[in-house]
């Protein structure tokens, strides 16, 4: 033949040289595992594989010539570069010379149309083979301790040798024959082996080994099996015991110096091991570029240093100076290794990892010397100290040396010198924030309380001087300090105000932070006059703002300092408005000034009160302090709305607002609960009168505010507030003048009825006074009624009468256009509700002269309104109205009452929904209609819900009542859904929904452990579920799906229910019934639409039948039970298979899987404890290793039954 080309098929071309070794396939490049490639189909076995591997290994030696020529190129530019880079920036990293560009070659010719790569299985048959081999190892584990048990010295020698012997053979004969993962997986298994006759070699006493210190043994064991791993790695090729041996050396090392220092002492030693420990790392080179095998090494070498610097702490305790030994010991391992990691430009993560274990131990190293000397001074002050100069030399090498592995050291140090500075620093801040708690206690102590001022604070303020200057004396020297002057000059600002406590006493601190607070404030004002920075800007406010809040907080622990504290901290805040310009700042610091004048003048009223009446009353007198400054507050900001700007207006007026409403709540609040117990608090300022001055004070502040046009949101507000305001005017008149009840009642409706009126002839909107006198009308209405006062009857017709002011607009009610006229059926119902209220106080239980009556003049009212307006439809909903209100109030009085009456109530309903549905032609039928449903749903079922609360079980009146009205509410929800209009049909459906719903209930709480209870449950059950099939089918109102689904519900919850209360027993003579209902729909659907499919037809109804019966066997398990679910599965199965079903098949399938194995566990058990654990575990391992081997074909096999299964419908 003259070319293969034709036949080379599916190939991809190499884009590395790592793609030409013989460990992948020539054509795809996946690993060798097998004798035919799973992903291409290529045959590995083939002899002229080693004819390709050696033209490979060529072609990889030309890339790697050519590479070579890149990287000269590149290293000969760099070289003739000039070097006039800037001091500051790092050079940028040549790239290696071995490292492999994008794309190396382009196909000679593609192939015209590659086939996709099949997909590859590669992880999860190296998950298999890992099980597998660790099971076999668990079980050769225990087959080697079975014979050290069992026979002599020489036989154990033996059949250990020869094990371990048999898998080092094994792995090498299967890695010659290229199935990689399967040598890997059995090497490892080696692995095992070769520990495990170290430890047989002592056990045995071979060669004498149990007379070596164990610890010095298995260092001798680990370094003589990790050198041997390694010459097996370059001998066989396999890569594990080379990961293996670079990960065991620096522990065996360990373990050797460890063992060979018997002589020193214990903490000693541990330290000197564990340094190995670290220093082993180092061998990483001699990995000759292999990642995994560097990574390990690194990272063992990382947790010995970590190690060895835990160890390090704690190394003779006796010497003081001590751990400066050891830890530097621990620094120039790290040191090594970074330089090693640098010199051969490898493992960066692992060099700056390194690198900032060295910065941290070295800024560090000082700690534990001062915790050993015991010196508080020493401990506060010098490692601080120290391991900030840790980090301006290591920042200096960095910007020096412009390396990242410096920088990330010199990052590490900054860090731990930060976090000195910060204990510190938080010291020093406790220590001011106890000065300012002294605050909460209030006016505990004097003026010369004396403060906690012992040396070693003195020392820690000293440190963080020296730390600062130190700091800008270094960054002087770099040049850097022009750029970090405002964290010089930030951070003496913070000193200054830290170490204000130590002045000794508390007069001295306030005093000393109000000055630090007002030098701020100047400076801020000159700031910005003269336009300095806004970091120096940000600084000064930070210190001004914690400077004013340790002075105002520590001033209240003394009546000698609080005073001048909050007068010059108001001041000061009113002051610093002219430092910015910023609106918002203004007037934020506008609204902080007047939080804490509000405090300030609340403290006077409380001090008064405790002075001239021992603080009975305190509470009380300051509310009253703030209200009445609050009020002068909101006419302050009217009067002032014209100078200060909109939003510090809107800032004064809002808090102040707010403050007086709470105020104003907290003085009603109270009043009531002084008259309801008959209790007074003694005041300075007599109450009721000072609830009357402020009261008339707000209502005469808000006045203006809810007639001004600039502020919309204020004047809304303020309008909202007249009601309430002049509700608590007359509560407190009330009060005021002891009248009797039921004034306190009506006083705040008469008070917010008055607003109603006088709103309606104000100008302006009248929205929000009218939502102000809802504020007002509707708690007293609640709390009327919630309490059941005698005036209760009086406050709901005042109510009515206030709902008819705000109802009735300016071109007055029934001929009026807005919106509001509504509000009159709210004026009606309230009527009704007074003339209700009062007829059941009076215990009057026949309500047909009442509600007749009634109801004849609402209709009379209908009447003439359809004579005046035969277009409109309100006369109809006047009908409505009309005619619920007596047959929802005859149907709830009928639920305990003569039958009778509850007959002819039903019947009427019943007349009426049955008329207005099948009669036609009128909205006033309609109204009939809704009206007669409405009735028929209360007075229908007031009946059998009062017999199933009151009445026996047994009566089967309830029943009857039950089935009646179903039966009238079915007849007409059918009748009317016939009719044309969604509307109707909507309504059919909600109104049946109900009806089953309450049919349900009913029925349910009256189910008992009786044969009547069975046969109620089984009919509900049955008739739910005969809904939800005509539903599902029929799928036409009213017997929609909806309904259908609603029917469901229902019947899973008569089921459950049935089933709890034992007349469903056992529960499968519910569950049968909807398994049927829901089997027969699915059956249905599935023959009507072909793409139907079995899961959502046919599986709910499987699993209802077979779930609840599968998981009662796990505890209950009669044979009919058992017969039941195996013969059900078996007809699933059947089905399914039969008529190409999946939902009946798997569920089947599944389920009689899990019914056999619950069923026949006890013999399963039995079979497993006939032999040792470890045999199962040999076989398990045995299989597992069968079928990662043959992992491809057990594949396509699955994806073939997977398949066939997946084609079912």
């Amino acid at each position: 033949m003259d070319s293969y080309l034709p036949h080379v098929g599916y190939v991809q071309f190499p884009r590395r040289p790592d793609d030409l070794t013989a460990a992948v396939c020539p054509a795809c490049f996946t690993a060798r595992t097998f004798a035919l490639c799973p992903t291409c189909g290529l045959d590995l076995a083939n002899p002229a594989i080693a004819d390709l591997d050696a033209a490979s290994t060529d072609a990889a030696e030309s890339l790697d010539r050519r590479l070579e020529l890149i990287g000269r190129i590149r290293y000969e530019t760099t070289l003739a570069a000039p070097a006039a880079a800037p001091p500051s920036s790092a050079p940028q990293p040549v790239a290696a010379a071995a490292a492999a560009p994008t794309t190396v070659a382009a196909p000679p010719r593609p192939a015209p149309a590659a086939p996709a790569a099949p997909a590859r299985h590669l992880g999860v048959q190296v998950i298999l083979l890992i099980v597998g081999v660790s099971l076999l190892a668990v079980g050769a584990i225990f087959f080697l301790v079975y014979a050290f048990i069992t026979f002599g010295l020489v036989w154990r020698s033996v059949i250990i040798g020869a094990v371990t012997v048999a898998a080092f053979v094994a792995a090498s004969l299967l890695r010659r024959r290229k199935l990689f993962a399967t040598s890997e997986a059995i090497s490892a298994l080696a692995v095992v082996f070769v520990y495990l006759d170290a430890f047989a070699i002592r056990a045995n006493n071979l060669f004498d080994a149990q007379n070596v210190d164990g610890v010095l043994y298995w260092g001798f064991a680990l370094l003589i099996a990790a050198a041997g791993f390694a010459a097996w790695h370059r001998l066989s090729g396999l890569r594990l015991p080379n990961v293996v041996a670079f990960t065991s050396f620096a522990p065996g090392l360990a373990l050797l110096v460890g063992g060979a220092s018997t002589a020193w002492d214990d903490d000693v030693r541990v330290f000197a091991g564990l340094l190995a420990l670290g220093a082993g790392g180092l061998v990483h080179p001699l990995a000759r570029g292999k990642v995994v095998e560097r990574s390990l090494s690194l990272t063992i070498a990382i947790l010995g240093v970590i190690l060895a610097g835990v160890t390090a702490l704690f190394v003779q305790p006796q010497v003081d100076w001590a751990p400066l030994v050891t830890l530097g010991l621990v620094v120039l391992v790290t040191a090594a290794h970074v330089w090693v990691l640098v010199r051969l430009a490898v493992g960066t993560v692992f060099s700056m990892i390194l690198a900032s274990l060295g910065a941290l131990v070295a800024a560090v190293s000082v700690l534990p010397v001062a915790v050993r000397l015991d010196d508080r001074m020493f401990l506060v002050a010098v490692p601080m100290v120290v391991a900030a100069l840790v980090a301006l030399v290591l920042e200096l090498v960095a910007r020096r040396t412009s390396s990242r592995v410096a920088v990330v050291a010199a990052w590490s140090a900054a860090a731990v010198a930060g976090v000195f500075v910060a204990s510190v620093t938080i010291g020093a801040l406790g220590r001011a924030l106890v000065v300012a708690a002294l605050g909460t206690e209030r006016w505990s102590v004097g003026g010369g309380q004396p403060l906690d001022t012992e040396p070693s604070y003195v020392a820690a303020a000293g440190a963080l001087a020296a730390v600062v200057g130190i700091a800008a004396a270094a960054w002087a020297l770099s040049g850097v300090l022009r750029r970090r002057y405002l964290i010089v000059v930030a951070a003496a600002l913070g000193v200054v105000v830290l170490a204000v406590p130590l002045l000794g006493q508390l007069w001295l601190a306030v005093l000393a932070w109000l000055v630090v607070g007002a030098i701020a404030v100047a400076l801020l004002i000159v700031a910005r006059r003269l336009s300095w920075g806004a970091g120096i800007r940000i600084a000064l406010l930070c210190t001004g703002v914690s400077s004013l809040a340790l002075a105002y907080s520590s001033s209240w622990a003394s009546i000698d300092t609080w005073w001048f504290a909050s007068v010059g901290t108001v001041a000061l805040l009113v002051v610093a408005r002219v430092a910015t310009t910023l609106l918002a700042f203004r007037a934020g610091l506008l609204g902080v000034a007047s939080v804490l004048a509000l405090v300030a003048i609340g403290s006077e009223g409380w001090h008064v009160n405790e002075r001239f009446q021992a603080g009975a009353g305190a509470g009380l007198e300051s509310a009253h302090a703030v209200g009445f400054l609050a009020i002068v507050l909101v006419g302050v900001a009217f009067l002032l709305a014209t100078t200060l700007s909109v939003v510090e207006t809107r800032v004064l007026f809002w808090i102040s607002f707010v403050t007086a409403l709470v105020t104003a709540a907290v003085s009603v609040i109270t009043n009531a609960a002084t008259s309801a117990f008959g209790t007074a608090l003694p005041l300075v300022l007599p109450e009721f009168a000072t609830s009357v001055v402020l009261a008339l004070l707000f209502t005469a502040v808000l006045v203006p505010w809810a007639a001004t046009r600039r502020f919309a949101p204020e004047r809304l507000a303020a309008s909202l507030a007249l009601a309430p305001a002049a509700a608590w005017l007359a509560d407190s008149l009330v009060r005021m003048l002891a009248l009797p009840d039921p004034a306190p009642w009506i006083a705040p409706i008469t008070a917010a009825l008055i607003v109603a009126a006088v709103s309606l002839v104000a100008k302006g909107s009248r929205v929000a006074r009218d939502i102000g006198v809802g504020i007002i009308v509707v708690p007293v209405l609640i709390l009327a009624l919630a309490s059941s006062a005698d005036p209760a009857w009086l406050v709901l017709l005042l109510s009515g009468v206030a709902a008819l002011v705000v109802a009735t607009s300016r071109d007055g009610l029934f001929s009026s256009t807005s919106p509001r006229k509504h509000l009159g059926w709210v004026a009606l119902a309230l009527a009704f509700g007074g003339l209700t209220w009062a007829m059941v106080d009076r215990g009057v239980r026949d309500l047909e002269p009442y509600v007749l009556p009634l109801t004849g003049a609402l209709l009379l009212i209908a009447l003439l309104a359809w004579r005046a307006h035969r277009e409109s439809i309100a006369p109809a909903f006047i009908a409505l109205g009309a005619l619920v209100v007596s047959l929802i109030p005859l149907g709830v009085v009928g639920a305990d009452g003569p039958v009778t009456r509850t007959v002819i109530v039903t019947g009427v309903a019943a007349l009426l929904l049955l008329a207005g549905t099948f009669l036609r032609g009128s909205i006033y039928l309609d109204v009939a209609a809704a009206a007669g449903a409405a009735g028929v749903l209360v007075a229908g079922f007031a009946r059998p819900i009062a017999l199933s609360l009151t009445g026996p079980s047994t009566d089967t009146s309830l029943d009857f009542w039950v089935a009646g009205s179903v039966c009238v509410v079915l007849l007409a929800a059918v009748a009317q859904a016939g009719r044309e209009g969604v509307a109707r049909k909507v309504a059919a459906q909600a109104v049946l929904a109900i009806t089953l719903g309450l049919a349900t209930l009913v029925e349910v709480s009256v189910l008992r452990d009786s044969s009547l209870g069975t046969v109620r449950a089984l009919v509900v059950v049955a008739v739910l579920a005969g809904i939800h099939v005509v539903g599902m089918l029929l799928d036409r109102a009213p017997f929609t799906r909806v309904i259908a689904w609603i029917s469901l519900g229902l019947a899973l919850f008569a089921t459950l229910a049935g089933s709890l209360a034992g007349a469903l027993d056992p529960f499968e003579w519910g569950t049968v019934l909807l398994a049927v209902a829901l089997l027969s729909v699915g059956a249905v659907m599935l023959r009507r639409r072909a793409d139907a499919g079995s899961w959502p037809w046919l599986a709910p109804g499987l699993l209802v039948v077979l779930g609840p019966s599968l998981i009662a066997t796990f505890s209950d398990q009669p044979i009919w039970r058992l017969v039941g679910i195996g013969v059900v599965c078996v007809a699933a199965i059947l089905v399914g298979a039969l008529a190409k079903l999946q939902a009946p098949l798997l569920i089947g399938t599944v389920v009689v899987l899990i019914h056999a194995i619950r069923t026949f566990a006890p013999q399963l058990v039995a079979v497993y404890q006939l032999t040792e654990w470890w045999v199962w575990a040999v076989v398990g391992g045995a299989i597992i290793i069968f079928v990662a081997v043959t992992f491809e074909r057990r594949m396509r096999d699955l994806t073939s039954v997977g398949s066939r299964i997946a084609a079912l419908r």
